[in-house]
Parts: C-alpha cells; structure tokens; sequence
C-alpha cells in the first residue's frame, strides 16, 4: 500500500532538488521522495522507474530525509546558540525554496 504525504517539507525540498538537479543521482534521489508521496507509488515501483533495487531506492529516501532533518536542527541548534529565535514558518518558506504544500 503506498503512503500518503505527510511531511510537506520532504516534497517542497525534492521538488527543489529536482530544479537545481547538476547529476543524475541528484534527480533520482529527488524522485525516490516525489514518486511515493506526489504520486501515491509504492518504493517497488519507484525502484522500477528509477532503474535501482528497491533497498538502494529506500537508501536513497531515508539518506535523504535524514539529511533534511539534520539540517533543520542544526539551524535549530545555531539559533538556540546565537540566543535568536527558532526560525518561523516564513523562514522555513525561504529555506525550502516557496510554498509548504
């Protein structure tokens, strides 16, 4: 059964990813993110589409994911240092390139 979206960030950053895309690994790992949640795909038929097992498809999902999360606590973590506020939804607006949907 496919997942359904529920990180809107995840999709906004692959989307993003996708635009400013310099190999082809880069597009594949952003439609590793987009086929599932955008399209309702299962992680086997995103491994069709992409031309990669079904572990390395997933590989490339969580890498991915995980990456974003670390990003958002780093900025979380430099903000809490630098005393500031933790950044605001328009913030995270900028930061994911646009719209949150």
């Amino acid at each position: 059964m496919a997942r359904t979206p529920r990180d809107t960030e995840h999709i906004v950053a692959a989307r993003r990813l996708i635009k400013t895309a310099r190999t082809a690994d880069d597009i594949r790992i952003a439609q590793a993110v987009l086929l599932p949640l955008d399209l309702g795909l299962s992680i086997a038929q995103t491994a069709r589409i992409i031309g990669r097992s079904v572990g390395a498809t997933s590989t490339l999902r969580n890498r991915f994911i995980d990456d974003l999360a670390r990003t958002a606590l780093e900025q979380a973590t430099d903000a809490i240092a630098a005393n500031e506020d933790l950044p605001t939804q328009d913030a995270q607006r900028r930061a994911f390139g646009g719209d949150l949907r």
